[in-house]
């Protein structure tokens, strides 16, 4: 899995180490696929893409039981019996989730094995062999939302946030924080209006999108990392006609 490519929103992460996951595959006699100990070990705890999160061991130790109870309360992935039927999906682990509430999961006796239970859906889908061909089937399917083309990685280490609100276009916006030249990663969906600016030297991104009434730009920085970019950028999002959100 070549992590080295995926975009680090920021240097700040939360890892779990090798010998985490071996303790916690010790203890529910399970192999995890090999690259989700390098994907943890790496990257850590956090949101890929904006759309997937993949469990620490610690947090799959933790929380594995509930989910199996709530699959059995719950079940209605009734279509897709032919490629996991119930009884087999109660035994699975949780190894990750989407932010729409899609679950990842793999059988103990199947660990190359990913599958998802979507939660809009009654099938079960068979998405890979490894983490890496699952990451890919998420976000690019096309399946669960629209397809993800960008590869980034935020971690959930404590941030700042400031946002603002405008009464204006995205286009304008956009041309003017990209002419800027201070993002380093960028991602954009006109037809939709939105996209995100990511620099590293604050280790953060300004997000401006189109809310059907107006113009919101949020931005996320680390508090500890002083930056001339995020004052350049705070002054061009002032001078574009936003103003803070009023947070009551």
């Amino acid at each position: 899995m070549n992590l080295d490519k995926v975009y680090l929103v920021t240097s700040r992460l939360s890892r779990s180490t090798a010998t985490e996951v071996a303790q916690v595959e010790k203890q529910l006699n399970i192999n995890f696929p090999p690259d989700y100990t390098e994907f943890v070990t790496q990257l850590g705890e956090g949101t890929y893409a904006g759309f997937v999160r993949v469990y620490p061991p610690n947090k799959i130790l933790s929380e594995y039981r509930a989910f199996q109870e709530r699959w059995d309360e719950y079940f209605f992935w009734d279509e897709g019996d032919k490629v996991l039927p119930k009884a087999k999906v109660l035994e699975c682990i949780i190894v990750g989730d989407t932010l729409q509430g899609d679950e990842l999961i793999i059988h103990p006796l199947e660990p190359n094995r990913l599958l998802v239970l979507p939660r809009e859906s009654e099938e079960i889908f068979e998405v890979g062999t490894n983490l890496e061909s699952a990451l890919a089937w998420l976000c690019e399917s096309g399946v669960l939302t629209e397809r993800i083309t960008t590869t980034y990685f935020e971690s959930w280490t404590p941030r700042e946030r400031q946002t603002f609100m405008a009464s204006t276009e995205f286009d304008p916006v956009l041309k003017t924080l990209t002419g800027l030249e201070l993002h380093d990663h960028l991602q954009v969906n006109h037809e939709d209006e939105f996209g995100e600016l990511f620099v590293a030297e604050f280790g953060g991104s300004i997000v401006a999108g189109f809310d059907g009434v107006g113009m919101i730009a949020s931005i996320t920085y680390d508090k500890d990392a002083p930056s001339t970019k995020l004052d350049v950028l705070l002054q061009s999002i002032r001078a574009l006609g936003f103003t803070p959100e009023d947070p009551g």
